[in-house]
């Protein structure tokens, strides 16, 4: 779980926890400190904020694949327009989500993300 607002990472994780279908593994803060977590712990999946400091999540999902071709990575924004949803996508992101969409919207692109 990856976002630079520590309430945000806590309200995704209380969504993923609540479902009982998802365990976090590893938070971070910032785009270094996930591709250095992705790398070394392997998670099924990456939910990771596009804007953050240090390394945005576009770029740290470039990393994480470079590293790690099969990694799946989701991307969430608060801005969910056609621009961002591109950068996503050809970062290679497996998902994007707006940070607006419902619970279910969630749980379902991880869900696609990790082929369930």
């Amino acid at each position: 779980m990856v976002d630079d607002h520590a309430i945000m990472r806590w309200g995704l994780i209380s969504v993923l926890r609540e479902t009982g279908e998802f365990d976090v593994v590893a938070e971070a803060g910032n785009g270094e400190e996930a591709a250095a977590a992705a790398v070394r712990l392997r998670p099924d999946v990456v939910l990771m904020d596009i804007n953050m400091p240090l390394l945005d999540g576009i770029s740290a999902t470039q990393r994480i694949l470079a590293a790690m071709p099969e990694a799946k990575i989701v991307l969430i924004s608060v801005d969910g327009g056609q621009e961002r949803l591109d950068q996503s996508v050809a970062a290679g992101a497996a998902g994007f989500l707006p940070k607006g969409s419902p619970k279910g919207a969630l749980v379902g692109a991880l869900h696609t993300a990790v082929g369930r």
